[in-house]
């Protein structure tokens, strides 16, 4: 489908410039989701790395070792940080205070 849309509509997905993304089929079309992950990650220590991994070590389909690793990219501070805090108003500083 994504195929389609690309060929047909000249739709481009955001570039995956972020290192703490492992899907190429989430978020694909808001750069800022990534924001939201990482807020996940700040507030309860986890996002979505570290759920499929878990889910991909139950199933068999994933080894501990590599999960651990990929569960470690949860943590990666997004490239565009900064740029969702000016676009609210707020410093790097500030984000991490309120969070």
């Amino acid at each position: 489908m994504l195929d389609f849309i690309q060929e047909h509509l000249g739709w481009k997905p955001v570039p995956k410039n972020d290192k703490n993304i492992n899907l190429k089929t989430e978020h694909i079309d808001c750069k800022y989701a990534i924001i939201k992950e990482y807020m996940n990650f700040l507030k309860r220590g986890y996002a979505t790395n570290t759920e499929h991994a878990c889910i991909a070590i139950r199933k068999g389909n994933l080894d501990r070792e590599k999960g651990l690793s990929l569960s470690k990219k949860d943590s990666i501070v997004p490239h565009n940080l900064k740029e969702i805090c000016d676009m609210v108003g707020l410093s790097v500083d500030e984000f991490y205070e309120k969070h």
